[in-house]
């Protein structure tokens, strides 16, 4: 039986996340969001065959869930 394990390292202004395929222990995708609440905030975002990398303004709230949720869908497929 498969199953997924996501680990956060969440520090005070960077958060790094890995999303594994158990038991086997393959990595589906992997992401770091680096200085967070900061003008110049940066997210990454790695698969096997894609990156996503750019810069995040600083927002508020309902904007800030809409955005992550967003990208969440995206990985949900994997």
């Amino acid at each position: 039986m498969s199953y997924k394990i996501m680990a956060i390292n969440a520090g005070s202004s960077s958060l790094k996340f890995q999303l594994l395929e158990m038991p086997q222990g393959d990595m589906l995708c992997q992401g770091l969001i680096e200085r967070i609440g900061m003008a110049d905030a940066q997210v990454t975002i790695k698969t096997h065959s894609q990156k996503w990398a750019g810069n995040r303004p600083r927002c508020r709230s309902s904007r800030c869930g809409n955005a992550a949720s967003g990208k969440a869908a995206g990985l949900s497929n994997h």
